[in-house]
């Protein structure tokens, strides 16, 4: 629908019998409003200014410069500046929202997860600051502390045609000592908590040491590496096999707004220890606040 506004209602321009379900389009763009007030399926992209509909239903992406008023709305991606629904759910039980979310009872009567106040912001909605997979290889960027990354090749069973992984730290560039990074104040929305996930890797000969992550400087997460010549498959460094690898971290913590959030993955061990012999590695590190 192209024209500056649409209006459908199920009356007499419609074949009654066809649209009693739904109406059916292949994409929709415009720069004006639609209202529809039966039910509508859009199969390609659907962009207009303003969007009302009882039930919309779109394969692709939705785009509103306005509102959206309905009461199911299904898409792929929804971008707009309101979106007004009674339910919001996920065929893969998982919804990612990339800015700050706030949900207002307007009615009078509470329901059931809006009993406690008439204005609700949700306090599990986790915004993402910073990815770093460190897949461009070279040198990490320059406010990590060390900036030597490594990557297993083929070692691990991947086709040695295909672009190599990359990880921070790894085989011959560190055994102790800490990665660390700052995050300015600045790269930070106003939050009360900071959510570190990563993907660890314990490379070659551990004999007890532990591997630890740190938020500003304190200890949140540690796993002791223990491994055997003659037990696991050697996937990445040098010959012996490995501990583990691809361990994933995921902890949270309180942390004040307008303040900067230190990041570090350590490992304990002697200052003289062989990083050919027994290292460690970061990768995918992702840091989040709410």
């Amino acid at each position: 629908a192209a024209a500056a506004a649409v209006m459908c209602d199920g009356g007499s321009g419609y074949n009654h019998h066809h649209y009693s379900r739904h109406a059916t389009a292949t994409a929709a763009r415009g720069t004006g409003t639609v209202m529809i007030k039966k039910p509508v399926k859009v199969l390609g992209a659907m962009d207009v200014n303003t969007l009302s509909a009882t039930f919309f239903n779109a394969s692709g992406s939705v785009s509103v410069q306005g509102s959206v008023t309905s009461g199911s709305l299904q898409a792929n991606t929804i971008s707009a500046n309101v979106v007004q629904t009674t339910l919001i759910t996920s065929p893969t039980g998982k919804i990612t929202i990339d800015a700050d979310v706030t949900m207002v009872q307007t009615a009078p009567a509470a329901s059931s997860f809006l009993e406690q106040s008439s204005r609700v912001v949700l306090p599990d909605v986790w915004r993402l600051v910073s990815h770093e997979s460190f897949d461009e290889g070279g040198e990490a960027q320059p406010h990590w502390n060390h900036r030597k990354l490594s990557n297993c090749g083929a070692k691990d069973g991947s086709d040695p045609s295909a672009p190599p992984d990359w990880f921070l730290g790894g085989h011959c560039n560190i055994a102790t000592g800490e990665l660390s990074r700052l995050v300015d104040s600045s790269s930070l929305p106003a939050h009360k908590y900071v959510r570190v996930t990563a993907k660890l890797h314990q490379i070659d000969q551990w004999d007890g040491q532990t591997m630890y992550a740190k938020v500003d400087d304190r200890i949140v997460w540690t796993h002791v590496g223990l491994s055997s010549p003659d037990l696991g498959i050697d996937v990445c460094g040098g010959s012996h096999p490995e501990s583990r690898v691809g361990i994933s971290m995921d902890v949270s913590v309180a942390h004040s707004s307008g303040s900067p959030v230190k990041i570090s993955f350590g490992s304990t061990g002697s200052e003289n220890d062989d990083p050919c012999k027994r290292s460690f590695g970061v990768d995918d590190v992702l840091i989040y606040v709410k």
